[in-house]
């Protein structure tokens, strides 16, 4: 899960995962993926009317291009970008099993709730991962493939990234507000 350090903004940002047949390798790679039907020097017109990016599609796919990473495993994506925490809270979950506050665990020895809660937690993410799987396979996505992830936020030019259906053509969004 990542977290926030210093200045912090009312922003928000979303990671995607995606997942390609054929890794783009140029700009034309990835405008046929996105951007079928546009040319690069065309201006990208946003669905979101609220915001001019005045940006064109050459420009947008040569900031995908560039943010493509080292594709990840499903394990490394489920761990890095905090999947159990976007499908589920530990707190309510903790509670509709066992019918009690999680602080109520706290109140006991160290020894006893820290194995209390340990198991839970790993109840929780166990149940949280057989959720994902079932979630990216309904999302068409192989969980035996490699995965890349793109992360972007609401501001700057690059925002329309995060708020346009762009990239969740090939894979799936996770927000954080």
């Amino acid at each position: 899960m990542k977290v926030r350090n210093g200045f912090v903004t009312n922003s928000s940002s979303s990671s995607f995962i995606l997942q390609f047949k054929n890794v783009p390798k140029t700009v034309e790679e990835v405008r046929d993926i996105f951007f079928e039907g546009y040319s690069l020097d065309d201006q990208y017109d946003s669905e979101d009317s609220y915001y001019n990016y005045n940006i064109t599609v050459g420009e947008l796919c040569q900031i995908i291009l560039k943010d493509l990473k080292e594709p990840q495993t499903f394990e490394e994506v489920y761990e890095s970008e905090g999947v159990a925490w976007e499908l589920g809270d530990f707190h309510k979950w903790v509670t509709n099993k066992t019918g009690v506050e999680v602080s109520t665990f706290y109140e006991e020895d160290d020894l006893t709730k820290d194995n209390i809660v340990d198991k839970l937690q790993d109840q929780f993410n166990n149940e949280m991962k057989s959720q994902a799987i079932k979630y990216f396979t309904q999302n068409g996505l192989n969980v035996n493939d490699k995965f890349y992830t793109l992360e972007y936020e609401d501001r700057g030019r690059e925002g329309i990234l995060e708020y346009d259906e762009i990239l969740e053509t090939k894979g799936i969004r996770i927000s954080r507000h």
